[in-house]
């Protein structure tokens, strides 16, 4: 599955997202494709990730699909 995340800007904000992303229950990998875009190994129901990264004080949902999900990065 894909996570989106607007508003990174720099590689130091990538990699902070990757751990973020990497220390949410069930998720098995995560690597980076380019500055906010993710592939993240999940063997569960996305949406069950979206709900935990959404709980992420620098994170807000902005839209969900069982393959892609789009975060928005708080400063």
């Amino acid at each position: 599955m894909t996570v989106k995340v607007d508003g990174l800007e720099t590689v130091d904000g990538t990699f902070d997202m990757k751990q973020a992303i990497n220390g949410a229950a069930w998720v098995s990998d995560v690597q980076a494709t380019a500055l906010n875009e993710f592939v993240v190994s999940y063997p569960e129901n996305s949406i069950y990730l979206a709900n935990s990264l959404s709980r992420n004080p620098k994170l807000k949902l902005t839209s969900y699909a069982p393959y892609l999900i789009r975060l928005s990065y708080r400063k």
